[in-house]
């Protein structure tokens, strides 16, 4: 009897150190290969909706994001998740990482790396009940990225001087290969002297397009003050019996002021005078104060008045 019973002790004390192994291997933080144990976990799955939802399909070279997992089962015993890196078949190829829960835990959030290479990245996600892994049933679900290409962009900066604008104006970004249109544009009284596109002189454009950009670039436009046009005004002043009247006060108004007196052919002459609207008004001692609009569109423009008394 007592080698029965040594016999009996000694296959519980193998029975256990076996089980010990197959659980430390299959409950590992990371399998560093498709080889490496993990048979239990695989079996046949439960009823119950197995999700895994990365935060974006489209994470930036090397960027974080997320893993939305829910493992779909009852709640009861432990539960967990493992991530694996797989091929466009869903074919595991690289385990990346085993994560276990408390009994009613049924979803993680899976903090994930994206890749530095672009391309299109496969991965596969093991939702298991019953831990240490290979202890219970399993559901697995796929999921993809894409990582793109980094684009490439190029800044142009835009800058106008005093008397207009340009737009858009600053530090533009454009995409490589990309075309893009700035607009110059003059303030009243003022003309696009010239533009400067990368310090060379392109005339005075009031538009000019940056074709498949492919470097930075910088674009200045320069401004100057319109000539100001100037006409000869002449009033020439009456009676109403078309006698000249000497010494009867011309006032012109309008963006500046101008005053003067009849001659003695009643005659008042006003050079220089800018281009635009202006108000007249012709009064003397005598006579009644005389008003009008004058236009000065011309080299020379001319304007009667005839004052009557006031007897």
């Amino acid at each position: 009897m007592k080698k029965k019973h040594t016999i009996v002790l000694l296959l519980i004390i193998a029975g256990t150190l076996a089980l010990g192994a197959a659980l430390a291997t299959t409950s590992a933080v990371a399998y560093p290969t498709y080889s490496q144990p993990c048979s239990n976990c695989h079996t046949a799955a439960p009823s119950g909706t197995v999700t895994a939802v990365p935060s974006t399909t489209t994470p930036a070279a090397g960027s974080a994001y997320t893993v939305a997992i829910s493992i779909g089962l009852t709640a009861g015993g432990n539960t967990g998740y493992h991530i694996a890196e797989a091929d466009s078949a869903g074919n595991i190829t690289n385990w990346i990482s085993v994560l276990g829960g408390p009994a009613s835990q049924t979803t993680w959030t899976a903090s994930m790396t994206a890749p530095a290479t672009p391309g299109t990245y496969y991965y596969k996600v093991w939702t298991v009940k019953g831990l240490p892994f290979g202890s219970g049933m399993a559901k697995s679900v796929d999921y993809s990225i894409d990582v793109p290409a980094p684009v490439v962009q190029h800044t142009i900066t835009a800058s106008a001087g005093t008397g207009g604008s340009i737009g858009p104006s600053g530090a533009v970004t454009v995409a490589d290969g990309a075309d893009k249109t700035f607009t110059i544009t003059a303030a009243g009284g003022y003309h696009v002297a010239d533009v400067l596109v990368d310090g060379s002189s392109v005339g005075a454009q009031t538009s000019y397009t940056f074709l498949a950009v492919g470097a930075d670039h910088t674009i200045a436009a320069g401004f100057a003050a319109d000539p100001v046009v100037t006409g000869l005004v002449t009033v020439d002043v009456t009676d109403a019996l078309g006698s000249p009247i000497a010494g009867a006060k011309i006032v012109l108004r309008g963006a500046t002021r101008w005053t003067g007196l009849t001659d003695g052919a009643g005659i008042a002459t006003f050079a220089n005078v800018p281009y635009g609207s202006y108000s007249v008004t012709v009064s003397s001692r005598g006579y009644l104060r005389f008003s009008s609009s004058l236009l000065v569109d011309a080299a020379s423009v001319e304007m009667t008045s005839k004052l009557s008394s006031r007897k």
